[in-house]
C-alpha cells in the first residue's frame, strides 16, 4: 500500500548556498553510472535479479558508516505526489518515477544526493550543488562511489572503462551538468543558436527536468554527452571552460540590454511582477515563465528585494507536487493554481517600485 513519505522541509534549501555566477548558473549536477557484473542491465534483468541488486546494494549502505545515514526510501511505498515531489526536486527522474520491481533511492540528509537503484543502470549516484561548482559535485559523488566500490565489484573492462546500459555513458559513466538562466540570449533570439553549436563539442543541451523535457522559463541544462575516451577529469575541465564562455556571454548580453533597451527591459520585469503581486490563480508555466523575467532584473536597480538563490529556490516551490506537500493540498490543479498565486502575492507585493530618481 502507497504511504505518505515524510520529507524534510529543507529539501530545497541547497539552492540559498552563496555560490559562484549564480546570477546565470542554477545549479551543477553530477552523476555517474555503475553495474553489477554478471547481472543484465535493469531494463533486461527479471525480478528475482533487480531484487538481489537491491537487496545487496542496501546491505552496502548499512554496512558502511559513513552511508548509513542515507535514508532508503522504497518507490513502491510512495505515493504518486511524493514520486513527483522527487523528481522536481532532481533527486530522482522522469524514467525512475514511473517505479518497477528494486527500485529504491537513498537520500542523504541534506537532500543533496541521491542514489537510484535500478534506473537504467544498477545504480546512478548523483549529487546536487548551487551555482557554478561542477568540481563540489563531482568530489561529492566521488566519495560515495568510493564508498561502495570498497563493498561492491563494478562492471569494469581495461578497454572500455565502466560498462553501462547506453553506450554514451560508457568509460568514466560521469554527466556532468549546469542548469543555466539565460533570458538575454533568449531576447534577442540568440540561444538556440549559441546552445546548439554546442553539440559540435560533444555537449548536450535539455530543458530543466533532463531528456524529452521541454524548455520553460529559459532555463537549460548543458551537460557532457560522451564519457568514453576522457579522463573524469579532463571532462570536468572542458565542461567548466565552456560554461564560463556562456556565462560571459549572457552576462554582456545582458550589460547591452539594459544599455540599449533599459525601459524596454524594465517594463517587461514590472509587468511580470505586477502580475505575480495581483494574481489570484496562476498555473506553473506562466509562474515560470514571469519568475524567469523577474530573475532578469536582480541588481539592476529595479526596486527587488529579492535574491538570485531566493528566486532559484522559487522555481522548485511553485511546481505542483512542492505546493501539495507544503500547503497540505489535494491533487486538485485549480487549488494548486490558488495556491501558487497566494505564494507569488507574499512574496511580490510591494516588489516593483520605480527608483525615484528614474
Amino acid at each position: 500500500m502507497s504511504v505518505d513519505f515524510q520529507f524534510p522541509s529543507h529539501t530545497d534549501d541547497w539552492l540559498l548556498e552563496s555560490s559562484p555566477h549564480n546570477s546565470v548558473v542554477i545549479s551543477s549536477r553530477a552523476r555517474i553510472a555503475r553495474n553489477i557484473p554478471r547481472i543484465p542491465f535493469a531494463s533486461r534483468a527479471n525480478a528475482h535479479q533487480l531484487q538481489s541488486i537491491s537487496d545487496s546494494i542496501t546491505r552496502a549502505f548499512s554496512n558502511d558508516p559513513n552511508l548509513s545515514v542515507f535514508k532508503r526510501v522504497n518507490l513502491a511505498d510512495l505515493k504518486v505526489g511524493s514520486k513527483c515531489y522527487l523528481r522536481e526536486s532532481h533527486l530522482i527522474s522522469s524514467e525512475f518515477e514511473k517505479g518497477g520491481t528494486g527500485r529504491v533511492v537513498f537520500l542523504n540528509p541534506d537532500m543533496t544526493a541521491s542514489i537510484m537503484v535500478n534506473e537504467e543502470d544498477h545504480l546512478r549516484i548523483t549529487s546536487l550543488v548551487s551555482g557554478m561548482r561542477l568540481g563540489d559535485a563531482y568530489e561529492k559523488i566521488n566519495r560515495i562511489e568510493e564508498a561502495l566500490e570498497r563493498q561492491i565489484d563494478f562492471a569494469y573492462t581495461d578497454e572500455f572503462g565502466y560498462l553501462t546500459a547506453c553506450p554514451t555513458n560508457t568509460g568514466t559513466g560521469l554527466r556532468l551538468s549546469v542548469m543555466m538562466h539565460l533570458p538575454a540570449l533568449a531576447m534577442i533570439n540568440q540561444v538556440e543558436d549559441t546552445l546548439s553549436s554546442l553539440r559540435s563539442y560533444g555537449l548536450v543541451v535539455r530543458g530543466a527536468y533532463g531528456e524529452h523535457s521541454e524548455n520553460v522559463g529559459d532555463l537549460y541544462q548543458v551537460s557532457n554527452e560522451i564519457t568514453l575516451g576522457k579522463s573524469e577529469q579532463e571532462l570536468l575541465h572542458f565542461l567548466e571552460k565552456i560554461i564560463h564562455q556562456l556565462i560571459e556571454r549572457e552576462l554582456e548580453t545582458r550589460d547591452h540590454l539594459w544599455d540599449k533597451a533599459r525601459y524596454r527591459i524594465e517594463d517587461s520585469i514590472c509587468r511580470a511582477v505586477g502580475v505575480m503581486s495581483m494574481a489570484r490563480s496562476i498555473d506553473s508555466r506562466e509562474a515560470i515563465e514571469l519568475l524567469s523575467k523577474t530573475r532578469l532584473g536582480i541588481g539592476q536597480n529595479c526596486g527587488l528585494n529579492v535574491t538570485h538563490s531566493q528566486l532559484s529556490l522559487l522555481f522548485l516551490d511553485i511546481q505542483p507536487a512542492h505546493l501539495q506537500f507544503k500547503n497540505k493540498l489535494d491533487s486538485n490543479p485549480d487549488n494548486r493554481d490558488l495556491e501558487r498565486a497566494k505564494l507569488l502575492r507574499s512574496i511580490f507585493r510591494n516588489q516593483c517600485q520605480q527608483d525615484r530618481n528614474n
